[in-house]
């Protein structure tokens, strides 16, 4: 049986209702989610996963730690049943709900600070990564980094720039031809 804390700090276990229940809100999630991270969390304190989950809440990132057995029969008959061999120990799965790289981008500065963090898998764009192809991933900007990123470059793209770039190419081949 699943054990369940409660706030009183009593052990619940969860019943077969509840089991039923959460697979079901795990369900709705993976049919809206862009890519799912999967991480082995064995070692990590509970203080850094509380700030963990604080910031994947402001970043649109559906953080749970599940059971296996229940992770098993959540992605059964689905296109993620791929990530079966990858429910080993203890292991957080994080849905990201609006841009894809999020998920990525807060494991990766995870892994940067907790050491123990061991990134197993990702599906996105309805493909399975290995933990190593991730991390170039991770490089890649968000949508809104690459939004302001055009931005910038229309800003210092004026269309001054542009006539001074034609000037200068007018005046090079007048000095060549003279």
């Amino acid at each position: 049986m699943l054990k369940y804390y409660c706030s009183c700090g009593y052990i619940m276990r969860l019943s077969i209702f509840d089991k039923k229940s959460i697979i079901l809100e795990i369900k709705k999630i993976i049919d809206c989610s862009l890519s799912i991270v999967v991480a082995d969390i064995s070692g990590i304190k509970v203080n850094v996963m509380t700030y963990w989950r604080k910031l994947a809440r402001e970043n649109n990132i559906y953080l749970r730690v599940l059971r296996n057995n229940l992770l098993f029969r959540i992605v059964q008959g689905t296109k993620y049943e791929c990530l079966k061999k990858k429910f080993i120990g203890p292991t957080i799965v994080a849905f990201s709900l609006k841009c894809p790289l999020d998920s990525i981008k807060l494991f990766k500065k995870f892994l940067d600070e907790e050491k123990k963090l061991k990134i197993k898998c990702l599906f996105y764009d309805d493909k399975y990564l290995p933990s190593k192809e991730i991390y170039s991933l991770s490089k890649f900007p968000s949508y809104n980094e690459a939004i302001i990123l055009i931005l910038f470059i229309l800003k210092e793209i004026s269309i001054f720039s542009f006539i001074k770039v034609l000037l200068n190419i007018y005046y090079v081949k007048n000095n060549n031809i003279n």
